[in-house]
């Protein structure tokens, strides 16, 4: 990633958890979906996104999820947002997204 946004990746049981930490932006996001996708082609079922940590989200970075949700269950994974209160629980809940993601309103 780079100094705005870090990408940690760990496994729980049989699910892959990227957990993301500071700015998702125009600059930072794409690698997010990027790593995503490799996930989910390299055979992933099981895949959680984590927000708990994140300052910031733009439109761009809404568009890489939501488009990295869609590749996902268009493959067969799962795919899960971690999303407490916060700037990104605000953000998607401004747009109307919580429920494309599964978060409660």
């Amino acid at each position: 990633m780079n100094d705005l946004l870090t990408l940690t990746e760990r496994h729980d049981g049989d699910t892959v958890v990227l957990a993301l930490r500071g700015e998702a932006d125009l600059l930072t996001a794409p690698p997010v979906g990027d790593r995503v996708r490799e996930l989910v082609e390299a055979g992933e079922e099981h895949l959680q996104v984590d927000l708990t940590e994140l300052s910031f989200l733009d439109s761009t970075a809404v568009g890489v999820l939501l488009r990295a949700r869609r590749e996902s269950v268009d493959a067969g994974a799962s795919f899960d947002l971690v999303c407490p209160e916060g700037p990104a629980h605000r953000v998607l809940d401004l747009l109307g997204l919580l429920p494309a993601f599964g978060l409660a309103v």
